[in-house]
């Protein structure tokens, strides 16, 4: 009979509740001498599965951007996360793709046989600040003697490299380049960005050879380099360097811009990825604040209180 009675009031009472604050809240407390993990494991075996759902919908979207807010629920934001993939990537493949072309075209200025950067000429002047005399000077360095070079295509250099005076051509390079700088060996990224950037490789461009180029250009540029006077352009000042430098540099500076807005478009793609991912879990937690379990247990005079609280937000 007293067990109708309770149930009647808290049936009341919750009535109450829900026509007042559109919740329910229900609330059991009991007084007991043992312990009673039942409620206990309700709540935490509850609470257990929406946090392995809202962790289920954040890796969803971490993998994919947009898929853990589909699954919550929000199609429009699952689309706008989608959107943003798409597009981070497709404009990653587009700048990605000229900032290859234009490092193709800074290598092919760099390589072209009568005005870029040739190996050749460029340690004919080392071997001409040394000292050193060979009788074929001309077929060692496949000059013309006109400054007219051979192509540097590798063949003629290799040929320089296993010649019996390389090791000191390396030497008289590194003193000259105060041992900071001296040229690869072979042609990476490294060489194609060298060449252009100290002015110490001035020396191996075909511009400097060329008398209709040499004419207007001052002669702190570059003075005759095999009367040990040194070439080289103002440290500071873009403008004040030489012509040809300038329009490398332009080059340059093209395909790093495109390279470098490729990047930040891998970063939008990782930061998109983990936004999605967080936005998925904050929102499956909001979505699961209608359901609240709430469980206590104490010790109190005696005995062990257990109280187990059930809100329900509509």
């Amino acid at each position: 009979m007293r067990f109708i009675i309770l149930f009647s009031l808290v049936a009341i009472c919750c009535a109450q509740d829900l026509l007042e604050s559109n919740s329910l809240n229900i609330e059991y407390m009991r007084l007991i001498k043992m312990e009673s993990p039942r409620f206990e494991s309700v709540f935490e075996l509850a609470s257990f599965e929406e946090s392995q759902k809202d962790m289920s919908h954040a890796l969803n979207s971490l993998i994919l951007p947009g898929w853990g807010q589909y699954k919550n629920g929000s199609t429009t934001t699952a689309f706008i996360f989608l959107g943003v993939e798409i597009a981070a990537w497709t404009l990653y493949a587009v700048y990605n793709a000229k900032g290859n072309q234009g490092r193709t075209d800074v290598n092919a200025y760099v390589d072209n046989d009568q005005s870029g950067f040739n190996r050749l000429r460029y340690y004919h002047k080392i071997y001409k600040r040394t000292g050193i005399n060979v009788a074929n000077e001309n077929d060692l360095f496949q000059t013309d003697g006109s400054g007219n070079y051979a192509a540097d295509d590798g063949t003629a250099y290799n040929q320089l490299r296993q010649s019996a005076i390389w090791q000191q051509l390396r030497n008289a390079e590194h003193d000259y380049g105060d041992g900071t700088h001296m040229l690869p060996e072979s042609k990476t990224q490294q060489y194609y960005e060298m060449v252009g950037k100290y002015s110490m490789f001035i020396a191996g461009w075909g511009y400097i050879d060329d008398p209709s180029y040499n004419g207007p250009m001052p002669t702190t540029y570059y003075s005759e380099f095999g009367n040990g006077v040194e070439y080289g352009w103002p440290e500071s000042g873009r403008n004040n360097r030489p012509g040809f430098i300038i329009d490398y540099n332009d080059l340059r500076d093209h395909m790093n811009s495109y390279f470098g807005t490729s990047k930040w478009m891998l970063r939008t793609v990782v930061m998109n990825h983990v936004i999605s991912a967080i936005e998925a879990l904050i929102v499956g937690k909001q979505g699961n604040k209608h359901l609240n379990f709430e469980y206590e247990s104490r010790l109190l005079y005696g005995g062990q209180i257990d109280r187990l609280k059930i809100n329900y937000r509509f």
